[in-house]
Parts: C-alpha cells; structure tokens; sequence
C-alpha cells in the first residue's frame, strides 16, 4: 500500500491481466499499482502480480483477484491494472494538473464497456523511433538513431517487450493525454454518430433505425466508430491478434462517452458479439450451428474467430487433458501460434501440448468434424476429425473405445471460413467451441476418429504416420533439453505433410533429416522433480545413412522405409512406438519441461 493512503475495510479489487498504459501482458512477480473508481481512485499495490487465477489473496485487507468472472467481482469496483514502472514513469513525466484522473480513465478505457470479458490483444506497434533514441541516450551509442528504418525494424522485432519499449509505449500515453482537451466528455446515442476515430471529435448524422455500425477495438479500447451504409463496399478481411470488431445496429439502446480523445460504451442490457474480421458472416448462414451443444446460450455476447482455409497454411490446437482451448490459424500475418497463445494464463501455460495440423499448399482440408462425448448444456471435451486431400485423416484429442460419442459435421471446401469461439480467458478446462464452417459442400462420407488401441500415458494427444515416399523428416526439439524428442513432421513426396507429437511452429528447436535411415530414437527416463521419472525419447539425426560406425548401440532404433510411427505426447511426456515393416514394435518416450 502507498504511505498514507486509507485501508478500504474488505474492498474486493479485480485484477487485469493487461498493464493499462503499455499494452503488455504482466506476469506472475511483476510489481503492480491498482487504479479504482471511488473517492481516492488510486490504490497502489506494491506487491507481486499473483501466480493464479481463481482465487483472491487478501493483501492489506484488500482482495485482488484475477478471476475473469467471479460473483465476488460481480459488483466490484470497476478498476485497471498497471506495472508499477509504467505509473511511477507517467506520474512523472506528465504536466497536466488532473494526471491522476487523466490516467484512471485512459487505462480503465481499454475495456471498451464495464464488465467486458477480457480481450487480451496485442499490443499497439511500439514507436521505435522512440525507441531507438532512448536506447541511443541509454547505452551511450548515438549511432543508434541514425540507422535506416528497415534495419532499426529488424533489431526491434527481434527485441521482446523489453521495459525500453513499455517505457516507449507510457511516454506516448503521456504526450496523448497531456494534450487531450478536458472540456471534451459527451455522451450521445450511437445512432447519432456518422463517424468516429481515436483522439478527434464525434461526427454527429441521424441514421436509419436499420443502419449497422461497425467498432474497432485494439488494446487501447475503441479505436474507430463507423456507420455502415447500403451498397458500401466491404473492407480487406484484416484480422490478427491486435483487433477485433463489435457490429451494432442503430435502433440498440447503446449510447457512447467522449471523453480525453477517448470513447467508451454503455451497453445496459444489450450485448454484442466481436469478431476478429470487419465484416462477420450471417450466424444462420453457418453450417451445422443448430447441431452444436450450448451455442445458442453462448451466441449472444461470445467473441468468434474465422479460420479462412483458403489462405492458412496450418492450424495449431491448444491441447491439455482432452480439452481444446485454443486454436491458432498460421498465416503469412501470423506464423507462429506465439500470437495466440499469449493470451493463456501463465499458469497454465506449461500444460498444453501444441497440436499441430499443416496445410501446404499442394493439400486441403476436404471434412471437419467434431466428436462431443456428452449432450448437456456445454460440450465435454471434443475431438477433432480433420481429412485432408493428401494426408488422409486425422484425430485431435483424446478419445477412447469406449466412450460414447455423437458426430457434428462440417462437410467444408477449401474456400470454407471454420467459425469458432474464443474462450474470454483459456485454462486447462476451458473449451474452443467450433460453431460451423460457411459456405459447406455436400454432405462427406463415412467419418471415424483414429483411436490408439492402448494408452501409454494419460491423457496424451495421440498421433500416427506411416513412413512411406517420404521426402524429409521436421525433428522438433525440447527447447531446454535439446537432446530430447517433442514433436516430427513428415514431408511426403506427393507434396502431403504430417505432424506428430508436439510440433511448435517457429518457437522449438528444429533439425532436418533427408534420409529415412539416418533418423533414430531412443527410449529413456529424465528426472521430473520431485524424486519422479518421467519417460522421454532420444532423437538422434546422423550424418549419412551408410555410416556404419554411427556410434549408435542396441538401444537405438533406426528408421525406413515402410515403418510407421506413433506417439502419444503430454506436457511433460512422450511415447513413441516405430513399428517396422515386418511387425516388430519398438518404443521410446520422452519429457519436456515448459
């Protein structure tokens, strides 16, 4: 608590996730201030972000809690959340006499209405001209500030958010706000408002009770408002982990505040979808919606993502004990699915397996489906059943013989748009719900899940290939122990891929391997903390195949022609069958700490 300030008796104070001025997300032990609505507005916590989610810690006879939706939190004061160096760096360098109130406003505004699900977007493009002539006056070396712009952009997309470029971020914030004019709040119906965008004054037009409206929200909030008219063409499809869009029509009691260059929303009872492109599809237009368990009670307020087949090149599952929290389409825009899974809790984080599906461009998804194991109300861990043009068929999950299973298709093109729900905070249990796919073909053949005929490790996502005209093998490695097997992606001749295990895209250390027979496995054990075990498999990639004196003993296994491989993948674990073309089986296994 700062010096001084008054203890609020029991005052239950929601956390957020994302640092109201930098945009970045904070992490457990990172130092936070709390601002609040109330007399005081401003709580200072000097204490360590927590490392959970669902429950309060009283700290100073005040609650935080990092629970996206707690009954506790129901009436809470509404509040923003900020590193402890962002709002000691603004408090500092900003002039304006009401700097306090400015910056409450400005930070609790990211949420583009009260009580919004949090959005975790990524943050806006740091000003790297900025950027460099700090870091130029920092580390004393003024040649920084000369460089071209196309190589001062390569040494800063390597650069993590590092406190330079948060530090960047506030200072924009406080030349935002400094000059913001404070005569500006206005609060009008939105059917009143032709145009509007960031940091200028409504534009005020009467539209017709049928007219939509279109909001663009980034992680500062609102950014634009736009009425749609008829005949208007529709705008490039961007969509990316920083935006989102909210489509509002003019006869819904919405009414908006102006205030600081700033807009918010007051949505009363009304609630709005948000998609990741401009111009959703038609809900009704989605094949399959009505066959979806709990979509409707979810439709009303969910925030949807698309998967545009035409245009991704792969497509990542978030996977962790049966259950799928997320989904991540690899783009030209987003190649590794980094861009979606920053949005995970931290301690969650190193429980999923990262489920990986390619699309080359020779290949296309034919049919989707989704197995639900239960009829209530939500779906209970679904199974995913892919076919591809070349690779076949393919399972994501886990499912069982014995389990009891209903089948919801989605007969797809390789134009089909896969529309999805986006969990408003995703843990272990929660689930992506994928809601059909627009437009669809006729109705697909035959569709069964591939099911493992054992189950080796609990819970483990299970994959299969057969090593048949293959052209290279992808070898994923443990990021820390490198030694150690996480995931392989098979390269056919026909141009058809493959992955097995767990395959992080761009993130895990990668080798590959142009013959069959120089690829060989290991079976072995590796500590697991904690006086435990864990099973984990060796991967080894040797220089040519007719080496002979590879240095390889009898509990190495060699790959060829005709094997087919199998392996069963968790967090930490890994197994691996090869079975060779006579029948024999060999097995490996493999741990990977995240």
């Amino acid at each position: 608590m700062v010096p001084g300030q008054p203890r609020t008796k029991g005052l239950h104070i929601h956390l957020r996730d994302q640092c109201g001025l930098c945009g970045v997300l904070l992490i457990p032990g990172d130092y936070f201030v709390v601002l609040y609505a109330g007399r005081d507005q401003t709580l200072a916590g000097y204490v360590a972000f927590p490392n959970y989610l669902h429950y309060p810690e009283q700290c100073s006879k005040v609650f935080f809690c990092r629970q996206p939706i707690s009954r506790k939190c129901a009436d809470r004061r509404e509040s923003a959340t900020l590193h402890t160096d962002c709002y000691n760096l603004y408090m500092q360098h900003a002039k304006s006499p009401d700097k306090a109130s400015r910056l409450y406003t400005f930070a609790s505004w990211n949420h583009p209405w009260p009580k919004c699900a949090p959005l975790l977007l990524s943050p806006l493009p740091f000003n790297l001209e900025r950027a460099s002539h700090l870091a130029a006056q920092v580390c004393s070396i003024p040649g920084l500030t000369t460089l071209p712009p196309e190589v001062s952009q390569m040494i800063w997309d390597w650069a993590t958010p590092t406190v330079l470029l948060r530090f960047c971020a506030v200072l924009d914030a406080v030349d935002f706000l400094d000059h913001a004019p404070s005569h500006s709040r206005a609060f009008m119906p939105l059917a009143t408002i032709h145009h509007w965008e960031r940091g200028s004054f409504p534009v005020d037009f009467k539209a017709p009770d049928d007219s939509d409206f279109r909001i663009t929200i980034d992680s500062r909030g609102i950014r634009r408002i736009d009425r749609l008219e008829t005949g208007q063409p529709n705008p490039v499809q961007r969509k990316g982990s920083d935006i989102v869009y909210a489509i509002a029509k003019a006869s819904q009691p919405i009414r908006v505040l102006f205030h600081l260059g700033l807009a918010r929303l007051a949505l009363d009872n009304t609630q709005l979808q948000l998609w990741d492109i401009p111009t959703p599809l038609q809900l009704p237009e989605i094949h399959a919606l009505d066959m979806v368990p709990g979509a409707a009670s979810l439709l009303p307020s969910a925030r949807i993502a698309t998967i545009d087949l035409e245009t991704c090149t792969g497509i990542t599952f978030f996977v962790c004990g049966g259950h799928v929290s997320g989904m991540h389409a690899h783009t030209s825009f987003a190649p590794s699915a980094q861009d979606t899974f920053h949005r995970f809790s931290a301690f969650f984080k190193a429980s999923y397996v990262w489920v990986y599906v390619p699309l080359p461009r020779a290949d296309a998804i034919t049919a989707f489906g989704v197995l639900y194991r239960s009829s209530g109300q939500r779906p209970a861990e679904p199974c995913y059943l892919i076919r591809t043009k070349l690779a076949g068929d393919l399972t994501i999950g886990t499912l069982a013989e014995n389990h009891e299973v209903e089948l919801v298709p989605y007969p797809v093109t390789p134009q089909s748009v896969l529309v999805h729900t986006v969990p408003d905070r995703p843990t272990n249990t929660s689930d992506v719900i994928l809601l059909g796919a627009h437009p669809t073909t006729e109705e697909q053949g035959q569709f069964l899940p591939i099911i493992s005929t054992h189950l080796p490790l609990s819970g483990a996502a299970y994959s299969t290939a057969v090593l048949e005209n293959v052209a290279c093998v992808w070898v994923f490695r443990d990021r820390f122990k490198t030694a150690l097997l996480r995931g392989l992606l098979v390269e056919y001749n026909n141009g058809a891929q493959r992955a097995l295990g767990d395959c992080r895209l761009h993130v895990a250390p990668t080798e590959k391997c142009s013959e069959l027979e120089c690829l060989a496995f290991a079976s072995t054990t590796v500590n697991g903390g904690a006086g435990t075990t864990v099973k984990a498999v060796k991967v080894v990639v040797l220089p040519s195949s007719s080496d002979a004196a590879d240095g390889l003993d009898e509990t190495w296994t060699r790959c060829s022609e005709g094997n087919t491989l199998e392996i069963w993948v968790t967090e930490r674990e890994l197994v691996l069958d090869l079975t060779t073309a006579d029948g024999e089986d060999s097995e490996g296994s493999e741990d990977s700490e995240d």
